[in-house]
């Protein structure tokens, strides 16, 4: 019993002692990496991973003297595989290797900084006043005054692939900025753990660019919660109360506005009166002596307001809040330059609780999953010698629709464009001159489509659920008046020149077909469909006779215009696309993600292969089929395709338009998610510059010098001149 008793104490005993050996030994593992031997006692910690790149810059990091000499004799080193770390407080620092160190490899450097070297033991040596040791891969330098303190904190979470990295402990919590040099500057990015943090980011650029003047010299939008958590003077300043959810400060020809929303119950001079900033509601002009930390501002500095709907703007000069209040009108805001939007939003976080702009500086301050997240750009002219390239100023001009724009089509550029707003007010625009040409008395149903035949080439036909009219190329409404329809419309109506005839043809909603005369009397109807067309009806000729189509949906129904009847049905999705081929109507269909020419006998002549999704252009000339990454556009008066284009990396594409022209054929297409609009030519060299626009994308030449692209933004049509 007495040896059992002894056996069970003894085993018990040995398994402790493994235990506390193998604890004993992670400890010491441990203790000799860098993330244990420096620490919050640092202060900060600046860690070098790429010599080469740090070798010539300067860097904010405060070394004690003698690690001053040390940074020069270790900036002279060509080893790669080093990795540098320096402590702020105190005279400690460490390389750490691919490799393990060994005596000779210790004492070759040590003797290559110079100084007396004593060898103390087995991994350990003095070298002038630093004590050294190394374990495996990390050698480490410190004066005996050296405080290596226990912590629990993982700091060494940066990038090892950035050219330093600077860890600083604010609270126990590391934040964590890492530094990438480049030719053109250096980028930082930071981030801190924020947990149960109440700041929010917003998306500024929709939040105000659609209220910002363009030709911005400097822009910093910061969210009221985050600056009022960092920014003194701000805590003092009846600023503080205003913005609802943030404020942007900005430089335009050398004079500052600000710029922030209200809730849209108040007036701005409500917050005034409050703050007894002025008497009475009537006053434009109010003094100020504070406002923020990163805007000084002379005492008791006179400042201007101007309210626009729900945002308001403040500055010294008048002249500035003039110019803004007229671009606003004009429709001359900064989300209509796509170049300069570009060059202030598109950098990093799209939702931000800071960003800033301005010619060498850009930052974005956001949230992400816990952690506060900073990326900060810092331009710099390596190269003295270098001559940079000058971006190309395209030209834009928008045309004021009063309301949203629902369609628009232009036609000979110096006749004009035809648009139909959302009060379903038709206008005509000639350069800058708008006029109305027709109040719809029921909802347009679209699109607008330009006549390509017979006497009304280039006249313009809109449809509305009642009624349609005509357009003439200079403005001008064919008759004065327009043509009432016997039975309401879904879908646009069509024309047809051929075969000694012309006429109008509808689909009324209660199916059918009807036809009207160019002088708008009701000419025939065919009732033998009950479902209504998805589609306009087509209107083609074939043998010498006139044939109308119809698309109810699910099958296609050919029929003869002379004999008023049905001549053959076939089963035809309703989103196909047809078009006149030779005196034929040929059809493109998505079948099971399959892309089918089809004949109008209802026969495949064609499979294209897989296809994820086809578009039409919006003068219906060609097609776009997309697949995977490819775009493929297809003629759809040849049938003919232009080689496959690549998408740009996540690009969607929602519309887009093609101009002939030989070796000067351009290419557009809008992403309908960012509303970016790019370009390129038939080599298919896609342009430096991308626009800005939405739904709709049409392509015009006006002469051989001129080359115009137009687009929508809400209420605008917008125009730029292609720098082909």
């Amino acid at each position: 019993m007495i040896k059992k008793i002894a056996y069970f104490l003894l085993t018990i005993l040995a398994l402790g002692w493994i235990v506390y050996a193998s604890g004993d030994i992670v400890a010491s593992k441990n203790k000799n990496k860098p993330n244990q031997l420096f620490g919050p006692q640092d202060g900060r910690i600046l860690v070098i991973n790429q010599l080469r790149e740090v070798r010539n810059q300067s860097i904010n990091f405060n070394f004690s003297d003698p690690l001053k000499e040390i940074v020069k004799k270790i900036s002279t080193l060509e080893n790669k595989s080093y990795r540098y770390y320096f402590s702020e407080n105190q005279s400690h620092f460490a390389i750490e290797s691919t490799d393990n160190w060994e005596k000779k490899n210790v004492l070759a450097l040590l003797n290559s900084f110079g100084g007396n070297v004593t060898i103390l033991g087995v991994r350990s040596f003095r070298w002038n006043d630093f004590e050294i040791k190394f374990s495996k891969n990390v050698l480490n330098f410190q004066k005996p005054t050296t405080l290596i303190t226990k912590h629990e904190i993982t700091w060494d979470i940066f990038d090892k692939n950035a050219s330093y990295s600077i860890v600083a402990f604010k609270d126990q919590i590391p934040e964590i900025k890492e530094f990438y040099i480049k030719d053109a500057g250096t980028s930082i990015y930071s981030r801190v753990s924020v947990q149960n943090n109440s700041n929010q980011a917003y998306d500024d650029r929709e939040m105000f660019a659609n209220y910002l003047p363009t030709q911005i010299d400097s822009y910093n939008f910061r969210s009221i919660k985050y600056a009022l958590r960092s920014d003194s003077i701000l805590k003092e300043s009846p600023f503080r109360n205003w913005p609802s959810t943030g404020y942007i400060a900005l430089r335009k020809d050398k004079k500052t506005l600000f710029l922030f929303d209200i809730p849209t119950s108040l007036t701005f001079s409500d917050y005034l009166l409050d703050a007894r900033l002025i008497k009475d509601p009537s006053e434009t002009s109010f003094q100020l002596s504070t406002i923020d930390n990163q805007n000084e501002i002379a005492p008791k500095t006179t400042f201007y307001y101007k309210q626009i709907e729900n945002f308001v703007y403040i500055s010294e000069s008048t002249s500035l809040l003039a110019e803004v209040d007229s671009d606003i009108k004009l429709g001359k805001t900064l989300s209509t330059q796509a170049a300069e939007t570009a060059r202030i939003f598109d950098f990093q976080a799209k939702s931000v609780m800071e960003r800033t702009y301005s010619k060498n500086i850009q930052k974005t301050v956001t949230l992400y999953r816990g952690y506060q997240i900073s990326k900060e750009f810092i331009a710099y002219n390596s190269n003295p010698d270098k001559v940079e390239e000058k971006e190309t100023t395209i030209e834009r001009k928008t045309f004021d629709a009063i309301s949203e724009v629902q369609d628009f089509a232009i036609g000979d550029e110096r006749q004009g464009i035809v648009a139909v707003n959302s009060s379903n007010e038709v206008l005509f625009f000639k350069e800058s001159a708008r006029k109305t040409i027709f109040q719809g008395k029921s909802n347009f149903v679209g699109p607008i489509k330009v006549i390509t035949e017979g006497k009304f080439k280039d006249h313009f036909l809109v449809t509305f659920k009642n009624e349609f009219i005509l357009v003439l190329p200079d403005g001008s409404l064919y008759f004065n008046k327009h043509i009432s329809m016997e039975q309401p419309t879904n879908v646009g109506v069509n024309y047809f020149s051929g075969a000694g005839q012309e006429f109008f043809v509808a689909a009324p909603i209660n199916g059918g077909i009807v036809c009207y005369s160019t002088q708008g009397q009701k000419i025939k109807s065919f009732d033998g469909i009950k479902e209504a067309s998805k589609k306009p009806i087509d209107a083609w000729t074939s043998q010498n006779k006139i044939f109308l189509g119809l698309f109810d949906g699910t099958e296609f129904h050919m029929i003869n215009y002379q004999k008023n009847r049905i001549y053959r049905s076939f089963k035809m999705d309703g989103k196909a696309t047809s078009s006149r081929q030779l005196n034929e109507l040929i059809f493109y269909t998505n079948v099971d993600k399959q892309l089918h020419k089809v004949n109008q006998k209802g026969q495949i002549i064609q499979n294209y292969g897989m296809t994820v999704s086809i578009l039409e252009n919006p003068n219906g000339t060609y097609l776009l089929r997309l697949l995977d990454n490819k775009m493929q556009f297809i003629s759809l008066e040849t049938s003919e395709t232009i080689k496959n284009t690549t998408l740009k990396t996540g690009e969607n594409v929602d519309a887009f338009d093609i101009l002939d022209g030989g070796n000067n054929q351009i290419i557009a297409v809008l992403d309908g998610i960012s509303n970016k609009i790019r370009y390129f030519n038939k080599a298919k060299t896609p342009s430096k510059s991308e626009l800005v626009g939405k739904k709709k994308v049409i392509l015009s030449r006006a002469d051989s010098q001129k080359t115009y692209l137009y687009t929508l933004n809400d209420t605008y049509i917008v125009r730029y001149e292609l720098p082909l």
